[in-house]
């Protein structure tokens, strides 16, 4: 389902990931929509990164961009400790697809999908709830 959805491939730091592997065993999957462009985007990215660093769960999350071309993807996707659809894949198909399968359009941006493992919508506000997903490490 996720391949289908993201690509066959997902992008990390270390090169790429096949996205079927990279789903197994999570916790949930969240789908982090953001462009380097997007002041709130830019506010947003660096409180979800260091929640992502500190989690103890299995949380994946992928980047989907809306950045206007490859160079700019490539500098924002640095600051980003998770994975990423690939530019060249059609960001804007799986933009769509998220929207039917949550039944909710994908208006504005960051916006921050959480799924079950199975695909299942938890919440389309994830942009607000996130740290109730990535658990810290206590003490």
């Amino acid at each position: 389902m996720w391949a289908a959805m993201l690509g066959p491939t997902l992008l990390h730091a270390g090169g790429t990931e096949d996205t079927t592997l990279c789903m197994e065993g999570v916790e949930c999957v969240m789908i982090y929509i953001s462009a380097h462009w997007c002041g709130p985007c830019r506010a947003l990215t660096p409180k979800l990164a260091s929640a992502y660093r500190r989690q103890t769960g299995n949380v994946r999350v992928v980047f989907v961009s809306l950045d206007h071309d490859q160079a700019q993807f490539d500098e924002y996707f640095q600051t980003m400790p998770w994975h990423a659809v690939q530019y060249e894949e059609d960001r804007y198909s799986v933009i769509n697809e998220l929207s039917d399968l949550t039944q909710t359009p994908i208006k504005s941006i960051p916006s921050l999908l959480v799924f079950s493992p199975t695909g299942q919508l938890i919440t389309s506000d994830g942009c607000g709830k996130f740290e109730d997903y990535l658990k810290p490490t206590a003490g």
